[in-house]
């Protein structure tokens, strides 16, 4: 009980910390000096689909907004054990073609990996930084990307500290324009 209720704390405080680096976005992004905005002219609000991040099988939805898209990804690690999710957001940093097609850097919380620990088989939080390669127009949205991620540090009941890791995550995704 004391376990999720837990865990239901780091969901939260990951989502906050997302709000928080959203608002502070625009600032951010002045101060790197990209001056791609995003250009939503044309594009459905809502578009959802699947897709694959490492071994971690998920279907998603994402939306392109004035300050970026966001995106969210709920589905399943090959040998996890329940539901994962992960929640992420994209500022284009260059469009390469006519349609909304081009480079996006980003950002997401949530599980990044499966993992055992004490005993227990459990979905390991944590968040990473993306480079995507997004393909958009009314009808579609697709991308390749891949991100710098680190879970959660967990220590046992003995004591035993298992450390936050980088790791490196590919993923793809493909959906249609729904809304």
């Amino acid at each position: 009980m004391q376990q999720t209720s837990r865990r239901w704390v780091q969901i939260g405080m990951l989502s906050m910390a997302l709000s928080v680096g959203m608002t502070a976005q625009a600032d951010v992004i002045d101060w790197l000096g990209i001056e791609q905005r995003p250009n939503l002219e044309g594009l459905k609000k809502v578009y959802a689909g699947a897709g694959l991040s490492n071994a971690f099988i998920n279907t998603y939805a994402e939306s392109p907004t004035p300050y970026g898209n966001v995106y969210a990804k709920v589905g399943q690690f090959y040998d996890g054990n329940g539901l994962a999710g992960q929640l992420g957001w994209r500022y284009p940093y260059a469009y390469t073609g006519v349609d909304r097609n081009g480079y996006y850097l980003g950002g997401f919380v949530g599980h990044v990996e499966a993992d055992s620990f004490d005993g227990d088989d459990y979905n390991r939080l944590g968040a990473g930084l993306e480079l995507s390669y997004i393909w958009m127009n009314a009808v579609r949205a697709g991308s390749v990307s891949m991100a710098v991620a680190a879970g959660e540090e967990k220590t046992d009941s003995r004591g035993t500290k298992r450390r936050a890791t980088p790791m490196v995550l590919f993923s793809f995704t493909f959906g249609l324009g729904v809304l």
